[in-house]
């Protein structure tokens, strides 16, 4: 598939806030998360890359877990358990192998049954074993719909920091097998409960997101053959059956074999906490077009099963364009993996509206691309139209690997990213903004560095094209402070070996406030606006404790 042109842009307001004597947020803590250093410990010398991270928070507890590896923190920062994901799936009562640990995993604190909810896949099948495959294990599907070379997945790296033999990624394993999994509680030391189905069509179910309503858990994955892109699925699980002592899938609904022109690429099931309305919005970037997001709909009887799917359309978009790789300080050659445009982590409502945020390349209609930014749209869930739109860019850098979350209210919304170029070492950064739904129009003070990379020429190919990096960051609202919380990679200082496998993945965990309202109207009408982009030059400087 080749994307092509652009819909008539709807009306919508886009403004962001110019530069500002400080920051609105502050940054409250943060401490460290997973790192590849934790899954080579416990895995006798293997590591895992790229860690693909997934985060939530309740009341007393912060989860993380990253591809390899399920950690727990109290919400001070002090870890309190570490598993290995397979040893974390079979705990919760599915057996998988050490060799088909699970991976792109996502993560979720539900506020209404108190529960977290989780969804990773695996290679599979259950017992089976890696085929040996140069480091590769599926074609992506590149911005111009194009296959683009392979992405690698689950990659296992030995102590010397270089991929073992034989066990450097996988096949398009077909029917691969997808977990699903629950706490028993709200605290997550109680433990969780699993269920697992697998996918089908004879094709590799990858990437897979997670949506959860009242009504229902819905998860998606891009199906790919050997060669390319086949089609998109959706399942969907009524939440209640997950909420039982013993999960069931006996009411789940399996819509496979969707054509991506209608559904779009990395399909994202809409999460949201209010009250049901038995319908479940999902919104993907188009595979076949520019400037379009595709939107559709899921209905539910009155048990939360699935009893209609409607494509409703595309809606246009201002900001999206084919990505390039990211610049880093040092000359490393081949750049950072720029992830592509599609929505990588999880979409979000609140009321009546709709957040999304996705990575683009400043080429326009296929144009080249000089650098990556940030895009972010809230789309009205009535209509389906972006009601208010923005971008965080800046020629001299690469913005990357976006997630987005607003608060409880939909006034406030944070997004996490990287960021790196030729003056500045891979950083994971953040804004918080606000929404007027009224003057239907954003506002977003100062970048905030969130953590800054320890090595400013991170090298991971593992045979790829790129060095490899993402594949998202998280972003998640606690209730409880009425503060955000975020889930972020940065590399560490490098291996001992050398070139070209020398890159070292952290991750770091942190709490963000948000600003008080007498803040924004001060910032509001002191400093204006500056078109279409966020161009900062003042950075707050943060210690690292």
């Amino acid at each position: 598939m080749v994307k092509f042109g652009t819909a008539l842009l709807s009306a919508a307001a886009v403004s962001v806030l110019g530069a500002s004597p400080s920051a609105a947020a502050t940054i409250l803590q943060k401490f460290d998360g997973v790192s590849l250093r934790d899954f080579i410990t416990a895995s006798n010398g293997f590591g895992t890359t790229p860690p693909d991270m997934a985060g939530a928070v309740s009341n007393t507890h912060v989860m993380q877990v990253v591809n390899g590896g399920v950690a727990i923190f109290d919400r001070s920062g002090n870890r309190l358990s570490y598993q290995r994901t397979d040893q974390f799936i079979s705990a919760a009562g599915v057996p998988v192998s050490f060799q088909n640990s699970p991976f792109d995993p996502r993560l979720k604190y539900d506020p209404n049954s108190k529960r977290f909810f989780g969804v990773m896949e695996s290679v599979g099948p259950p017992g089976g074993t890696m085929a040996p495959s140069n480091g590769r294990d599926f074609p992506k599907l590149g911005e111009d719909g194009e296959s683009e070379g392979a992405e690698l997945h689950n990659v296992l790296l030995g102590p010397d920091g270089n991929p073992v033999p034989g066990q450097q990624g996988v096949s398009s394993t077909p029917n691969n097998p997808i977990y699903v999994f629950v706490s028993k509680t709200s605290n997550p030391l109680d433990g969780f409960n699993a269920v697992k189905f697998n996918t089908s069509q004879s094709l590799f179910g990858d990437f897979p997101t997670l949506g959860l309503t009242r009504d229902a858990l819905t998860i998606t994955t891009n199906d790919f053959d050997d060669h390319s892109l086949q089609s998109v699925s959706i399942f969907s699980i009524p939440k209640a059956d997950l909420l039982q002592n013993a999960p069931s899938l006996a009411n789940m609904t399996r819509l496979e074999g969707l054509d991506p022109a209608l559904f779009g690429f990395a399909v994202q099931g809409v999460n949201n906490d209010g009250p049901s309305n038995g319908t479940q919005k999902l919104v993907a970037i188009s595979a076949v077009a520019y400037n379009q997001e595709n939107i559709s709909q899921l209905a539910f009887n009155g048990n939360g099963r699935v009893v209609g799917l409607t494509p409703e359309g595309a809606t246009a978009i201002l900001y999206d364009g084919d990505t390039r790789g990211s610049r880093q300080p040092v000359l490393v050659s081949p750049p950072l993996d720029g992830g592509g445009d599609r929505i990588s982590n999880d979409v979000h409502q609140v009321g009546n509206y709709i957040y999304v945020t996705h990575t683009y390349g400043d080429g326009q209609f296929g144009a080249p691309t000089h650098f990556n930014g940030i895009a972010y749209e809230i789309i009205d869930a009535t209509t389906n139209l972006v009601v208010a739109q923005g971008n965080i860019e800046d020629p001299n850098m690469d913005f990357t690997h976006s997630s987005i979350t607003p608060d409880s209210t939909g006034k406030y919304f944070a997004l996490a990213y990287t960021g790196s170029g030729p003056d500045h070492a891979i950083t994971a950064y953040a804004n918080v903004c606000t929404f007027d739904s009224v003057a239907l129009s954003t506002h977003c003070g100062n970048r905030l560095t969130v953590m800054e990379g320890l090595d400013p020429g991170y090298v991971l190919t593992l045979g790829g094209d790129r060095n490899r990096w993402g594949d998202y960051s998280d972003v998640q609202w606690d209730q409880l402070t009425g503060t955000f919380w975020l889930f972020q990679e940065y590399p560490g200082l490098r291996g001992g070996n050398a070139p070209p496998n020398s890159g070292r993945w952290n991750t770091v965990i942190s709490q963000i406030s948000v600003p008080e309202p007498a803040t924004w109207a001060m910032m509001m009408l002191g400093f204006g606006f500056v078109g279409f982009g966020m161009r900062r030059t003042r950075r707050p400087t943060i210690s690292y404790a």
